[in-house]
Order: structure tokens, then sequence, then C-alpha cells
């Protein structure tokens, strides 16, 4: 009886844990489809539900149960033993009809009764064994209280084995639900930890060409101060270009003070070349008049040598006087001219000095206006290209920041999704 009482606990048992995985079974399979109902409602893919294989195992009996449940089952063996005795001894001390009969059915005692010879039993001895089986009873039966109290400790212990079991399975499937929905978010977590990682890879790439687009503008930009230094010598040149034109302009302006003033030298001269030519004519028409007055002076003198007379003598010391002075004025005049020739020459020779300065200054001047139009021309290529390279630096400043920005926030976005997970 115990035992068919114990298959058929299991078999309930196992008939509920059965009906308990259908159970399951068929909730998950509504709360997907839900799912993925929801999620095309909402107009997104269904997401992937995870499955987490969970298997559910009972623990082990201790060594205190089983120890537990084999004495018990040797004591119900022992008092099942004990009483089957005892039933046998009362059987035989309880034969009323016939002392050297057993009664029929009752064991061993019977079949030693019927296999011997007659046996006489007396009275003192049926009391012996009434009392000893009493005494075997009595001990039957507390062996009986004993099974039935272990038995009920046994029913209660199941009871409690049954509950917990049921406790046990009903964690099991909130487990199974809790690992089921940490599986599907474990899996979006790691999508997300994949996404993060490939946007923190992207922004890695943009930052090491960012980076490598700085380095290459920084380069750029050493060129381009090296260029801009060039073009500020340029423009000192243009400076001191801008100078010179202006004191070549002063030069010019000079320059045409002192054309003007040579060509009024110049008329000068040449009106001073007329009245020296006129002054030479007049010189050699006083040397003929003075040789015609020393030829008469000598004639007069030979004639006052011939007449020697007070009167001639009177005539001959006013035209030796007369004749004086015109010597005196021929030769303060010869001085007179040389003195101006002189004169007229150190002009001509410093005018002449200061005419090569001036055609040595136009010409450097010239040379100065084509340097300073090649200057402001390449100044102005300068600049185009000092414009050029800022909007080009400006441009990748803003790449840069904009790398940087992406992968600030795919750190973050990988350190909210670790955080999460």
């Amino acid at each position: 009886a115990i035992a068919a009482a114990t298959a058929a606990g299991a078999a309930a048992s196992k008939k509920a844990d059965d009906e308990r995985r259908r159970e399951e079974g068929r909730r998950s399979m509504r709360e997907r489809a839900s799912a993925e109902r929801a999620e095309r409602q909402g107009g997104r893919e269904p997401a992937k539900v995870v499955k987490a294989k969970v298997v559910t195992r009972h623990a082990p009996p201790s060594a205190a149960q089983s120890h537990a449940v084999t004495a018990l089952w040797d004591k119900i063996a022992g008092a099942c033993e004990g009483v089957s005795v005892a039933l046998d001894e009362c059987a035989r001390a309880m034969v009323e009809p016939d002392p050297n009969r057993g009664t029929p059915g009752f064991g061993a005692s019977n079949a030693g009764s019927s296999s011997g010879g007659p046996t006489h039993v007396s009275g003192t001895t049926r009391r012996k064994n009434a009392s000893r089986a009493s005494l075997k009873l009595r001990e039957a039966r507390s062996t009986f209280n004993g099974f039935a109290a272990g038995f009920d400790e046994l029913r209660r212990h199941s009871a409690a084995l049954a509950a917990a079991l049921h406790r046990s399975e009903t964690s099991g499937a909130t487990v199974t639900e809790q690992l089921a929905s940490t599986a599907g978010y474990a899996e979006e977590t790691t999508n997300r930890l994949r996404k993060t990682a490939r946007e923190k890879e992207v922004a890695e790439m943009t930052l090491r060409e960012a980076k490598s687009a700085l380095s290459d503008a920084l380069s750029r930009i050493e060129v381009l101060e090296k260029e801009r230094r060039d073009v500020d010598g340029y423009e000192a040149r243009l400076e001191e270009a801008d100078y010179a034109r202006a004191n070549f302009a002063k030069a010019l302006e000079r320059a045409e003070k002192a054309e003007s003033s040579a060509a009024r030298h110049k008329e000068g001269v040449a009106k001073l070349t007329a009245d020296n030519m006129v002054f030479l004519m007049r010189l050699k028409e006083t040397e003929t008049e003075i040789a015609a007055l020393r030829k008469e002076t000598a004639d007069a003198r030979i004639e006052l040598e011939a007449k020697r007379g007070a009167w001639f003598d009177r005539a001959r010391k006013d035209v030796e006087r007369v004749v004086q002075r015109a010597i005196k004025r021929a030769e303060e005049a010869d001085a007179a001219l040389e003195a101006e020739f002189g004169r007229q020459e150190q002009k001509a020779e410093e005018y002449a000095a200061e005419l090569a300065k001036i055609d040595d200054v136009r010409a450097e001047n010239e040379l100065l206006a084509m340097a300073a139009a090649k200057a402001q021309k390449a100044a102005e290529h300068a600049l185009m290209e000092k414009v050029k390279i800022h909007e080009e630096l400006q441009r990748w400043k803003t790449k840069e920041f904009d790398a940087t920005s992406s992968a600030k926030a795919s750190t973050t976005a990988a350190a909210e999704a670790y955080e999460s997970a």
C-alpha cells in the first residue's frame, strides 16, 4: 500500500510538472506573439527574443534525510515482521478447540504445527505464550504508534517538500522570465555596445584624419607664415619703394627745376658767349686801334724827336696817358673776360655733374618703380593665398571640433551602455 501510494504521488507530481511546462510554453509563445504584434503596429522590426535554456534541478537529499528515510523504512519492515510474529503467537496461544492443531492461515507457526506430530500444550505454557504475545502486541502497538508518528512526520515532510518544490518551481519560472528578459536586454545592450564601438572607431578614424589634416594645416601655416614674413619684407621694400618714389618725385621736381635753371644758365652762357664774342671783337678792334695808336705814337715820337718842342712833349704825355689808360682798360677787360670764362666753365661743369646725377636718379627711380610694381603684385598674390589658407584653416578647425564632439559623444554613449550593462 505504501509503495502504491508513493508511485501514485510520483505519477501525480510528474503530471503536474508536465502541465506546468506546457503552460509555461504556451505563456511564452503568447508573450512573444504579443511583443511582435506590438512592434509591427509601432512600425519597428520585431526584436529577436533570446530564449534562455533553463534546466530545473531539484537539490539532492542530504545525508541526514537519506538516513532518516532508511531508518523509517527499516522500522516499518521490523514493525511489520513483529506484528506478523505477534499475530502468529496470539493465534497459537488463542487455540481453544485442539491445542495440538494450529489455526489455519497464520504463517509459519501453522506450517510447523501441521508438519509435526501431535503436541500437548499446558495451560501454563499457553498463559506464558499469551502473556508473551500480549507483550509483543504491546511492543508492536508501540512500534506501530512510532510508525504512525514517523509516517505523520514523513507526510508533513512530504507536504513541506511539496510546498518547497512548488515555491522552487514558481521561483524557477520567475527566474526563467527574468533570464529571458535579461538575455534580451543583454543582447540589446551588446548591440548598442557594438554600435557604440563602431561609432567610436569611426570617430577615432575621423579624429586621426583631423589630426593629420591639422598637422598638414600647421605645416602649411608655417609655410604661409614664412611667406607672410616675406610679404612683410615685400611690404617694407614697398614702403622703401614708396619712399624712393617720393624721393624720385622730389628729384624729378628738382631735376625739372635744374633743367629749367640749366636752360636759363645755357641762355645766360649763350648770351655771355655772344657778349664775349662782341667783347673779343671789340677787343680786337681796340687792339687794332691800340696798334694804330702805338704806330701813331711811334710816328709822333719820331716827329717829336724830330721837332723836340714843348707842345709835342705835352701832346706826347697826353697820348701816352690815353694809351696807358686804353691798355689798362684792355688788360682789365681781358682779365674780367678770363675770370668770367672760368666762372662759366665751373658753372657748366657743375650743371653737367648735376645733370648726370639727375639721370642716375631717374634710372634708379625707374628701377624702383618696376620693383615696386612687382612687389605690389607679389603682395596681392600673397594676401589672396593668406585669405585662402585662413579659410581652409577655419574649415579644418570646424572638422576637428566636429570629430572631437563625435568622439566625446561615442565615449559617453559607450560609458552609459557599459554602466547599463
